[in-house]
């Protein structure tokens, strides 16, 4: 048995019922390269076919014109197979450990307002429909949505007409659609509620539906961003996710709680993966006293010209 038989007969059905789409996929990637590398390897025919030395070369060749950030997400989804077809004694060799490459820590970039304006001044012009929807709408009430309350793409597209709240300024972001698994209930201004009023209908199954494929969904935001001018990143992470370290980058430099607005149970993970320090402040800095120094060359007070403290 090979690691995507494994996979496809016994991990997904019983390892990611219920998983998103994207989550599958992920996992589809990893055994492609994996295939693409090491050939139909028989996992139950020896305690050696997978083996430390194997995965390391692996993670070589994935590294190989790609970011390390990659090749480890490849390698986490793979092992996660290997563990599984451990455990149910199809793979009986031990289960070699395989240390992750180091990754860069980047800074996170969101947009600024002035480029959330240039963006949704470049959605109304969109034209035809999505699914009896004016496309210029349905792109600006998401995109308004999504700045405001700071759901995940996910999340905020599955939302029901019964859950976006008119009435109450709301919308409720149910825990099926997000990675914590906890509903959320996030209020509203009336600028969102006015443009959601306009494509609402109880009659449709989202409020939101998109009949194509989730990648279309990216490469036409893609599209629009590239038409407004605004400085976008490589992946899904530098799309819809930047709108929602934007919303969480103005919250936190505004005194709010972004760690609780994002649904996040650590503010750790909210600074690291989302706080812009270009947007939330200055930081420790003016907390520091000014020291009274002289430069170097500053003679304008007279005496030596030396640093004095």
């Amino acid at each position: 048995m090979t690691l995507g038989e494994f996979y496809r007969e016994t991990y997904r059905p019983v390892q990611l019922v219920g998983c998103s789409p994207n989550t599958d996929e992920q996992y589809q990637i990893a055994l492609m390269h994996w295939v693409r590398f090491a050939g139909a390897v028989q996992i139950d025919a020896s305690p050696q076919a997978i083996n430390a030395r194997l995965l390391a070369k692996f993670l070589g060749h994935m590294v190989n014109g790609r970011s390390s950030v990659t090749a480890n997400k490849t390698l986490h989804h793979l092992m996660a197979i290997v563990r599984g077809a451990h455990r149910d004694g199809v793979f009986c060799g031990e289960v070699p450990t395989v240390p992750k490459l180091k990754e860069p820590r980047r800074l996170p970039e969101a947009w600024t307002v002035d480029d959330v304006q240039l963006i949704l001044a470049e959605v109304i012009k969109e034209p035809g429909q999505i699914d009896g929807v004016p496309a210029n709408r349905w792109w600006y009430s998401l995109l308004l949505t999504i700045y405001y309350c700071g759901g995940r793409i996910t999340a905020v597209r599955k939302t029901s007409p019964q859950d976006f709240l008119l009435d109450q300024r709301a919308i409720i972001l149910r825990a099926e659609h997000q990675k914590q698994s906890a509903d959320q209930y996030l209020h509203l201004p009336d600028q969102v509620v006015a443009a959601v009023a306009v494509i609402y209908s109880d009659r449709r199954q989202l409020v939101w539906p998109w009949p194509y494929h989730d990648r279309t969904l990216f490469k036409r935001f893609a599209r629009i961003l590239r038409r407004a001018g605004v400085r976008y990143g490589q992946g899904r992470g530098g799309l819809f996710q930047k709108m929602r370290r934007t919303h969480a980058s103005y919250v936190a430099a505004n005194g709010g709680d972004a760690t609780f607005s994002l649904g996040h149970s650590s503010a750790l993970v909210t600074r690291k993966h989302y706080l812009d320090p270009r947007i939330v402040g200055r930081g420790q800095v003016d907390r520091l006293p000014r020291l009274e120094v002289d430069s170097p060359d500053d003679d304008s007070r007279g005496g030596n010209p030396a640093w004095r403290v």
